[in-house]
């Protein structure tokens, strides 16, 4: 009888080690492909939020650009019902009123030679 390892005994521990390692990696792989698919959805569900969010904002911005403008707001009412024409004369009444002001914080040279004077 020969002493130590036999030829069938390496064999087949060289073989159940090969086979855990192919186990191991097909493991790894199908792991890797379920995190693929998982960030793919991710960022699926990112883009269509997204696009929600964009045809929700792009009306909003447009509402808040008319509602700066009185006149706009005010025409906006009137043909919604909401308003009488009057709201919409006395908004462009004010706006021609507000672009013939001059800023509160630039003094005419008129107060400025009224306040020289005192």
């Amino acid at each position: 009888m020969i002493d130590g390892p036999s030829l069938t005994g390496t064999a087949f521990t060289a073989s159940s080690g090969a086979l855990a390692d192919r186990q191991r990696v097909q493991h790894e792989e199908r792991v890797q492909k379920v995190r693929t698919i998982s960030l793919a959805r991710d960022v699926s569900d990112s883009l269509i939020a997204h696009q929600e969010l964009h045809q929700v904002r792009v009306p909003q911005e447009a509402t808040v650009k008319n509602l700066a403008d009185p006149v706009s707001t005010s025409l906006v009412r009137y043909q919604a019902g909401i308003a009488i024409y009057l709201e919409v004369l006395d908004s462009i009444g004010k706006k021609k009123i507000d672009f013939g002001k001059e800023p509160s914080n630039r003094e005419s040279p008129q107060r400025r030679s009224e306040s020289a004077i005192t």
